[in-house]
Order: C-alpha cells, then structure tokens, then sequence
C-alpha cells in the first residue's frame, strides 16, 4: 500500500538508531505539542489587559483599524467579563467583602421624612438570615487578602472606552467592517448605547449601507409565520432576532429621529 511505504521512514530501529528526517521529525512533532500547550495555558487574562490597552491605543492612534478588529475582536468577551466584575476571583472578592450587604444596609437605615407612627413596622429577620449576617461581617476581613481585581476592571473599562467612543474607528466600522458592529453593541457596558445610537444614525444616513442592503434583500416569510431573518443579514438578527436587544438599545430612538 501506498500509506505503509510514505510512513515506513517514520518507523524507529529497534536498536535506537534513527534517519536524520526522522530526527527532524521528531523534533518538529515535540515542538509542535509544546506550542499547542503553550497557547492553551497562556492565553491573555486580567494580567494581560494593560498591554493589550496600550496596543488598542496605538493601533487608534496610527490609524490601523483593520489590524485592531482582528487584534481586539477575540478579546472582547474578556474585556466585558472583567469590566463587568464577572471573574471568578472578582466574584470571590465581592462575595467575601460582601458588597450587596453593605448596600443593604445603607438602604436599611434610609429612613423617608414622615411620622415614625404612620410607618409599617418590619418584619424580623429570620434565624437563619441573622446567623448568615454574622458570618459575612467576620469574614469581611478577607478581602484585604483576596485580589479585588480593581485595576484589571479599570484597564477593560478604559479599553472598551477607547473602542465605543471612537469616531474613526466607528465609521470605518460602519462603511467596511459592518459585520464585526454586533460584537461592540453586544458589549454590556453603558458606553454601548451611546455606541448603538451613533452606529443606527450613520446607517440610516448612507443609502448604500449594509442595514439597507440587508432590509432590501431580506423579504421571506418563515414558514410557521412570520418574518425570517437569515444569519448573513448580522444587523437585522443582532438587532431583531430577538425584539429585546432593539428594545434595550433603543434602536427605535435613531429610527425615528431619521423619519
């Protein structure tokens, strides 16, 4: 068979001699393992978020904006993740510092202008509850140990201000990248919607962009009824694929504005 005589070279002596393409070989193959490993153990994390702002900040500032997307575009769940606090070791620390219980307890104690007599009287709390109360203020003191992750947040929060407030970065986006707008939008940070807003006006102002093209070519029915949307119309199923993201963004504001 033709497959035993091109692999038969790679078939080791017994008596631990070897070819030099085997050699070769062998090496590459090892070489090849320890940079899969690599990549997958040292893949970019909180740590890893000041350097990547200083290449955001670079690539804006010399006007690459195609190298940029490509660059940021795998980060940006991430960037969402930390900026949001939603990292485990940031959970960690907010659970043992216990931050909702403080804000609890600020709204406890605010007590509205009006005759102490007209005000229903509270419910106790449970055993339970109180028992878990305690717990937490003794173990407060951990959050002096824990990492709170603060400066990774900041470097995610000052990244995805960079991108979203953008103007150059925006437009070129609109006019030649508009398949990669969804993944900015979908970013759950308040900068998104000022984001949103200007990216619906700069579409409806070019006759010729991509939200046109998609309205023009998107005239099917589904079969149970209904309007379809197909997944390479990205604007028209980010944004109506499911009614609640239009209504979050209020795409309806731009809309109507334009009308």
């Amino acid at each position: 068979m033709p497959n035993v005589g091109a692999c038969s070279w790679l078939v080791f002596p017994k008596d631990g001699s070897f070819t030099p393409p085997q050699a070769a070989f062998l090496v590459v193959f090892v070489w090849m393992i320890l940079a899969w490993r690599l990549n997958f153990l040292l893949k970019p994390g909180p740590r890893s978020l000041v350097t990547i702002g200083k290449i955001v900040q670079t690539l804006l500032y010399e006007h690459r904006f195609a190298e940029l997307l490509d660059f940021i575009r795998p980060h940006l769940g991430l960037i969402e993740t930390v900026a949001e606090r939603r990292l485990g070791r940031q959970k960690v620390h907010d659970w043992v510092a216990d931050a909702d219980w403080l804000r609890r307890q600020r709204i406890r104690t605010f007590k509205p202008v009006g005759s102490e007599g007209d005000e229903p009287e509270q419910p106790r709390a449970g055993y339970g509850k109180r028992i878990y109360e305690v717990f937490r203020r003794r173990i407060r003191w951990m959050k002096h140990i824990v990492p709170a992750g603060h400066k990774a947040q900041v470097g995610a929060e000052n990244i995805a201000r960079m991108l979203l407030r953008s103007e150059e970065f925006r437009k070129v986006l609109v006019t030649m990248r508009p398949d990669a707008l969804p993944d900015l939008m979908a970013i759950k940070l308040q900068l998104r919607f000022d984001f949103s807003d200007k990216v619906l006006r700069d579409l409806i102002a070019d006759s010729g962009s991509r939200l046109y093209q998609e309205i023009e070519h998107n005239q099917n029915l589904a079969v149970k009824g209904g309007y379809a949307i197909p997944e390479e119309n990205v604007l028209l199923r980010f944004l109506f694929g499911d009614a609640e993201v239009a209504h979050k963004l209020g795409a309806w504001k731009p809309v109507g504005d334009a009308v």
